[in-house]
């Protein structure tokens, strides 16, 4: 009996402070977010009217875990409130979302404070800031994200990484150019030379994979970094790279730096 009221107590600090960080959270929106009205930020919002709220278009899909919630549910109770936006008319729901999956399931009101807030600008970073809470927003969420709201460098990204499954995301970023802070807060971008540029790169390397996986060679994103730099390079020899794989021998397994330069001599037209 000790265990199960300890483990409950834990669960309702646990929820209580994930209440709190949205408190803290609508309260900071104004400065942070360009919020043009709060409403009623210390009022609770409930509602069984689920097709009154929409999930955004960038939040990231329902997980698994739906399934925990719902049984968290069924015993204490929904003891914690989400997020919502109205933009436009529209209420969308920011933070919660699994957790109004639940009520619906189970047929109990979603609670939620509501902002309104200008525009979608800065919408991404609030939800990414979120779920940070839970589950910290990778690059690819971020990809994803950027994509359907329609910017163009990151619609482009995105189809390159659908249509070439054999690469990793890290080697793609390697291949375009990327930093962290720009990437995330949506202001990376590409011209259409630089797209063009990349594409060759990925199409070359998406030739070599298959044949070093042939020759067995370990395939891992750290060592593909060397022959990317080598064909980056003007001078850059695609026959000459895959000869030297089918040749074999050594050079595969030296570390990056030794393997790099080994490739800018043996495949680079000097």
């Amino acid at each position: 009996m000790y265990q199960l009221i300890n483990r409950q107590t834990k669960k309702l600090k646990t929820m209580k402070t994930l209440t709190n960080n949205i408190e803290n959270l609508v309260n900071n929106l104004e400065a942070d977010y360009k919020v043009t009205e709060l409403k009623s930020s210390a009022r609770v919002h409930s509602t069984t009217n689920y097709k009154s709220l929409k999930f955004y278009k960038a939040n990231r899909p329902i997980r698994r875990h739906i399934k925990g919630i719902i049984e968290s549910m069924k015993k204490y109770g929904n003891i914690s409130v989400g997020l919502v936006a109205e933009i436009n008319g529209v209420l969308y729901i920011l933070d919660g979302q699994h957790r109004f999956t639940a009520c619906k399931e189970l047929g109990v009101p979603f609670e939620y404070k509501k902002v309104v807030l200008k525009d979608t600008k800065d919408i991404i970073q609030l939800i990414s800031s979120l779920n940070s809470n839970s589950a910290k927003w990778k690059d690819l969420d971020y990809l994803e994200a950027f994509a359907i709201e329609g910017v163009k460098s990151y619609k482009w990204l995105k189809e390159v990484n659908d249509d070439f499954k054999n690469i990793t995301f890290s080697n793609l970023k390697n291949i375009f150019g990327w930093k962290p802070k720009e990437f995330q807060d949506g202001k990376w971008s590409i011209t259409k030379a630089e797209l063009f540029k990349g594409l060759r790169i990925v199409r070359q390397l998406n030739d070599i994979i298959p044949i070093l996986k042939d020759n067995g060679v370990s395939i891992r994103a750290q060592l593909l970094r060397a022959p990317i730099d080598a064909m980056k390079q003007p001078n850059y020899n695609h026959k000459k790279m895959i000869q030297t794989i089918i040749n074999g021998g050594s050079i595969w397994s030296n570390d990056e730096t030794i393997l790099r330069t080994q490739l800018l001599q043996q495949v680079t037209n000097f």
